[in-house]
């Protein structure tokens, strides 16, 4: 069910574009280590008893005593064999909420090709749609700061900070709402806001289209992508929303796990993930295999910015949200 990353071939720049292959069947199946949590106290007891007496030189009648002692304690030392996730039914039916979707969405007036994949990284990484020249959308959504910038906040426009922090673009294609008070409904709503913006890349819509309309390189690109549609607003914001959609996090032991190897993770790793599920009710806002509901929600922390309260003053929960 997982994905697997590979690179392109374009240009420099590829190495930063995860595309998408399914995986290729298998058969083999790694055994997972036995289980030892319930018996620590054992192993305890025997490694405290070797490191006190064997300096005394007797680790001859030592070694034994200790572990006859041992098994008088515990009993007759056997292997419990790790019970497999898919026969216990509350956990196999946990997991069938977790399993990553086979493919990218993506909208039905802007179906993935690509050229327009090529084309949207182009324009993502091009710092001559900026005022300054010297930023790109890749500056806060760096591929080296797993698609963010690893600051606490954004730095925009004449290097000043911006109000809030810069989110990852990991996973968007799967988001409802965008920009962190959730005024954007699509991706292509999205992708221009950012340029415009005087705090971030300082351009106004009608430079960036006159800019990218002077670029002789972006004619054929454009005509490839979106052939008859021409250079306007609506094919530079829908070339870099299919550029954004076709980055996605790696496939992660856990997801393994999720399709099947049992030995992917640990048992106390499986057994966390009951509790993920149950006592400590983290699955309320962190679901699916993305692990998030995509909502808004106040935290408690103290700032100014009421976030998607902007948007839904009539809604006190989310005043701060």
């Amino acid at each position: 069910m997982g994905w697997k990353q590979i690179k392109g071939a374009s240009d420099p720049l590829t190495n930063t574009v995860v595309k998408l292959i399914p995986p290729k069947a298998t058969t083999k199946v790694d055994s997972s280590p036995s289980d030892n949590a319930s018996t620590p106290w054992a192993i305890s007891l025997a490694s405290s008893m070797n490191r006190r007496f064997l300096h005394i030189g007797r680790a001859k009648w030592i070694l034994p005593a200790a572990l006859a002692l041992t098994l008088q304690l515990q009993g007759p030392m056997t292997t419990r064999a790790a019970t497999p996730s898919d026969t216990n039914p509350d956990r196999a039916a946990l997991k069938v909420k977790y399993r990553r979707p086979n493919s990218v969405p993506f909208p039905k007036d802007n179906q993935y090709s690509p050229a327009r994949e090529t084309l949207g990284k182009a324009l993502f990484f091009d710092t001559r749609l900026s005022g300054s020249k010297a930023i790109s959308c890749a500056t806060c959504h760096n591929p080296a700061f797993s698609w963010g910038d690893g600051l606490p906040k954004g730095v925009g426009h004449g290097s000043k900070p911006l109000g809030r922090r810069s989110p990852t673009i990991l996973n968007v294609a799967w988001g409802e709402l965008y920009f962190w008070d959730g005024r954007a409904d699509s991706l292509e709503a999205q992708a221009l806001g950012p340029m415009a913006s005087t705090a971030e890349m300082n351009m106004p819509l009608t430079d960036i289209l006159t800019t990218v309309k002077g670029i002789a390189g972006y004619q054929p690109m454009f005509e490839m992508a979106y052939p008859g549609e021409g250079i306007n607003l609506t094919t530079i914001a829908k070339a870099i929303a299919t550029f954004e959609r076709t980055v996605v996090s790696g496939t992660a032991p856990f997801d393994e796990w999720i399709a099947g190897k049992e030995s992917a993770i640990s048992e106390s790793a499986k057994r966390g993930f009951e509790l993920f599920n149950g006592k400590t009710s983290c699955f309320e806002c962190h679901q699916g295999w993305n692990f998030t509901d995509d909502g808004f929600h106040d935290i408690g922390l103290k700032g100014d910015s009421r976030g998607r309260g902007e948007h839904l003053k009539e809604i006190p929960s989310v005043h701060f949200a």
